[in-house]
């Protein structure tokens, strides 16, 4: 289990949907679970829940079985999964959703994104604390995508 945490708008998200696009195929069940702390707030944790098993069984359970999470746990425990929690705000959405994945399959993978570090601390080893760019750092990324150089071309320097 890997968390990434920092302030909002930093590049969280956008980090673990590169990392999951790049290494999710590798991966028997995938599921990049988007804006937790909203989609919880408006739908609740046991639908995140059951569109978590969804993904990662692709389909399967929901079709083949009458509902018993004993089978859905069994499934998912035998099968190497990818993860990504994205935004998680709270210990409950973490326990919730994670509680039952530590015992994914050997090689399984869980990446958590969240802007405060202390709703990773109790759950996760490794956590990634995403840094602000300083100014220079930023007009270069700034540059980088607009310009597709390192400075601005001739004429933008003042606007950029």
């Amino acid at each position: 289990m890997i968390g990434i945490c920092g302030i909002g708008g930093i590049g969280k998200t956008t980090l673990a949907r590169l990392i999951f696009e790049k290494y999710s195929y590798m991966f028997e069940g995938s599921c990049f679970l988007e804006n937790v702390r909203e989609r919880s707030r408006n739908y609740g944790l046991t639908e995140l829940r059951r569109r978590l098993y969804l993904e990662l069984l692709q389909g399967k359970f929901w079709q083949n079985n009458t509902g018993k999470s004993t089978f859905v746990e069994d499934r998912v425990s035998k099968q190497r999964n990818f993860i990504v929690l994205d935004d998680v705000s709270s210990l409950e959405q973490l326990d919730y959703l994670v509680q039952k994945l530590q015992w994914c399959g050997a090689g399984s993978k869980i990446i958590i994104t969240a802007r405060d570090k202390n709703v990773l601390v109790p759950t996760v080893e490794t956590i990634y604390e995403m840094k602000i760019l300083d100014s220079h750092e930023s007009f270069k990324l700034f540059s980088l995508n607009a310009f597709n150089e390192d400075y601005p071309q001739i004429g933008y320097e003042e606007l950029s």
